[in-house]
């Protein structure tokens, strides 16, 4: 048995610290919009569902009939849709917020520069 090892393996290259830091940005940048993206998007279709009720009902006083695919129309969608936009801006302004401290520490941790890391944060912005 030898020390060397044979010409046929190859010694496995050492990890990009770059590569592993913006790994870390994005997973706690992902983390973020998804933490906040369930709760807003479950509270909107919620909130649709109890308009829709009222719109149903309203509509139903009124001219005695409604229209399921236009009552759901009128109420969920524009809810859901209202949500939707909100988790999105909402997940941007905290990561936006938490960004100049999280790439402090990656940058310190995985010893990259700042200005790499600050420009990969601005796709989740």
């Amino acid at each position: 048995m030898s020390a060397y090892r044979a010409p046929t393996e190859v010694a496995p290259e050492p990890p990009d610290p770059e590569v592993l830091a913006l790994g870390v940005l994005g997973r706690r940048a992902t983390r973020v919009r998804v933490a906040v993206a369930i709760p807003m998007l479950l509270g909107g279709l919620a909130f649709g569902l109890v308009l829709y009720m009222f719109v149903r009902g309203a509509l139903f006083g009124s001219i005695g009939a409604h229209s399921p695919y236009v009552t759901g129309g009128v109420s969920v969608l524009p809810a859901f849709a209202l949500s939707w936009r909100s988790a999105s801006w909402l997940s941007r302004a905290i990561v936006r917020w938490r960004a100049p401290a999280w790439v402090a520490e990656v940058a310190k941790q995985h010893g990259v520069n700042r200005e790499t890391l600050r420009d990969f944060l601005r796709a989740f912005e």
